[in-house]
């Protein structure tokens, strides 16, 4: 009477008992689920503050490197604007590198040197002064050797007879080059020829090899192509089948050649696997979960073998109906093809789960307590 007295009192016979302990039960999974809301809003509102913190650091660095290229970042501007002027300012900065490293250079290499300039003058004024009347003068006879002096005229000899020995050279030098190029061919060419042979096996057996990789590629394609298929077509109809005994609204559910699966819900809603995944609740979740898993079993053990089914509390988010609907369709269906052991930590709702069908649960279901067995829970 003294603890019945904490939650409003009473008589402590067995009827009242059983409904105060039923709402202590409601009361501590709601407690549970609202633990289970909290934590999932502070892991959005900690993702946020990540994703605002990874934006305001490449904001940052964005506005860094609008700076250091000479730009000024202006808040009312789209990024796109700053975009395309920092697109002009890189090209403009190419195109004065390839200026002045570059097309500069090359043209200045070019030019004379200021020593050839200077001689090339002082012959000028050499010739000026030693051909008084020009080219025309009739003192020069046919013209030839006209505004050359002798010196000049030696140098260019001299000039000639180092060019004919410099060609003289590089022809000695070119013919001994030819000859050891020669002498090298015969030397290695049976060698390079073997060389060819192997190169030439090597490459037809590397073709060979891919030939043969790409008929082994695409007949793993289409033979596990065929495969989803196949797992499509069982899945698309067997899981609604079984949802629908657990008495979820999901009313179709659509695989495709790549196994992802789109759902319909009651309403009319179309959602794809991953829209649905965060729209359902947590118990139509682990429903949708456990019908595809159940079905998966069952296209397995379709041999003479049958598949055993370990589950871990797959109600533990749905509520008593759909709970007590999943448990009659695994022990009046499954239980009688498949070996069944479930593992949960809530006992006593399955405890009222067998008493609401006592028949079913005295005639499928055997009891094991693991802390009576000495197991950590």
């Amino acid at each position: 009477r003294g603890i019945l007295d904490r939650v409003g009192g009473g008589e402590p016979d067995s009827a009242h008992l059983e409904e105060v302990a039923k709402n202590i039960r409601r009361c501590l999974a709601v407690k549970q689920r609202l633990g289970e809301l909290e934590g999932s809003w502070s892991w959005i509102d900690e993702d946020r503050r990540v994703k605002e913190a990874l934006a305001n650091g490449l904001k940052e660095r964005a506005v860094t490197m609008l700076r250091s290229a000479g730009l000024v970042y202006d808040p009312a501007r789209p990024w796109s604007d700053h975009i395309a002027d920092l697109a002009i300012r890189t090209r403009d900065r190419t195109r004065y590198a390839t200026l002045t490293e570059q097309l500069i250079p090359q043209a200045v290499s070019q030019l004379r040197p200021e020593s050839d300039i200077e001689a090339l003058r002082a012959q000028l004024a050499m010739i000026e002064g030693d051909q008084p009347g020009g080219a025309g003068d009739p003192s020069h006879g046919d013209g030839r050797g006209v505004g050359r002096s002798a010196v000049e005229l030696d140098r260019e000899r001299d000039a000639r007879h180092n060019e004919l020995d410099r060609i003289q050279k590089r022809h000695a030098d070119l013919r001994l080059q030819i000859e050891q190029a020669a002498r090298r061919y015969h030397l290695e060419h049976p060698d390079k020829l073997g060389q060819k042979d192997r190169v030439a096996q090597a490459l037809a057996r590397a073709r060979r090899f891919k030939k043969a990789a790409d008929l082994a590629r695409e007949t793993i394609n289409q033979v596990a192509l065929e495969t989803h298929r196949r797992w499509a077509e069982h899945l698309n109809q067997r899981v609604v089948d079984v949802l629908k005994l657990i008495g979820t609204r999901v009313t179709e559910l659509r695989f495709g050649e790549d196994l992802e699966f789109s759902v319909r819900s009651w309403n009319g809603q179309h959602m794809v696997r991953g829209k649905a995944v965060l729209q359902l609740s947590s118990g139509a979740r682990d429903q949708l979960h456990f019908a595809v898993r159940m079905a998966i079993a069952e296209y397995l053990s379709r041999g003479a073998v049958r598949l055993p089914f370990l589950l871990d509390d797959v109600f533990a988010n749905s509520d008593d109906e759909r709970a007590r609907a999943g448990m009659k369709l695994l022990l009046e269906h499954f239980s009688k093809r498949h070996q069944i052991l479930m593992a949960t930590c809530h006992r006593n709702r399955h405890e009222v789960l067998a008493a609401l069908d006592p028949e079913l649960y005295a005639d499928r279901v055997r009891w094991l307590n693991l802390n009576g067995a000495g197991v950590t829970s």
